[in-house]
C-alpha cells in the first residue's frame, strides 16, 4: 500500500537519500530551499515543493501546497537544518533561539 510521505531537506544527504528510497514505492513530497534542485527531485519520483524554514510564509505555503494534493500524510520527516556558527558561548541567544524554530 503507497504511503505519503514528507521530507524536508530534500537536496542532499540522509534527506536525499531518503527521498530516493521512499520514492520508489510511495508518493514522496520533497522539500527544498534552492530551485536549482527541483527538477533533480522530479527526476527522483519525487513531489517538490519549495520551503524556507525560516520563513513562516513560506511553511505554511509550503502545508497549503500539500493539502491541496493529499489528504494525509503518513509520515513527516524534517531533515532541513540551519547552522549557527561559532562558539556558544560567543553567539547572541537570539541567533540560537532563532535556530531553534
Amino acid at each position: 500500500m503507497e504511503k505519503i510521505y514528507v521530507i524536508t531537506g530534500a537536496t542532499s544527504g540522509i534527506g536525499k537519500a531518503l527521498v530516493k528510497y521512499f520514492s520508489k514505492d510511495n508518493k514522496v513530497f520533497a522539500g527544498f530551499r534552492n530551485r536549482k534542485y527541483e527538477n533533480e527531485l522530479k527526476e527522483i519520483g519525487a513531489i517538490p515543493f519549495y520551503i524556507d524554514m525560516e520563513n513562516e510564509n513560506s511553511i505554511a505555503d509550503a502545508a497549503g501546497f500539500i493539502m491541496s494534493q493529499t489528504n494525509k500524510v503518513d509520515t513527516l520527516i524534517n531533515v532541513a537544518g540551519c547552522v549557527v556558527a561559532g562558539a556558544i558561548e560567543m553567539l547572541p541567544v537570539k541567533d540560537i533561539k532563532n535556530s531553534l524554530i
